[in-house]
């Protein structure tokens, strides 16, 4: 399934591109990352990047954290804005968790 939505990125239709994205989030394989971050160099559209952006965030791990934070000055403020939104409640997840268990993974 993974596959297939990878491949759909890339859809001519935007629509599709866009509900590929939000599934890829959703299902949070670490599959997807290199796919998202280059559909999203690619892109020009606004909402296909911003949607990827949040699906990167869902996802996790350090791949998709380091691009996330590496365009924190992306020159679109929407994508500036949600990128932001999405490192500050990963710290505040992970500093909760930390609070939790005292410091102990």
């Amino acid at each position: 399934m993974v596959g297939k939505l990878i491949y759909a990125l890339n859809h001519p239709d935007s629509q599709t591109s866009l509900r590929a994205v939000w599934l890829l989030g959703k299902l949070q394989d670490p599959r997807a990352v290199m796919p998202l971050i280059s559909l999203f160099r690619e892109t020009k559209d606004i909402y296909l990047a911003e949607a990827v952006v949040t699906a990167l965030g869902r996802i996790g791990g350090s791949e998709a954290l380091d691009f996330l934070k590496n365009q924190a000055i992306h020159p679109v403020k929407m994508i500036r804005d949600k990128i932001k939104t999405i490192l500050n409640n990963i710290e505040f997840k992970y500093a909760q968790k930390n609070f939790k268990t005292g410091g102990k993974s």
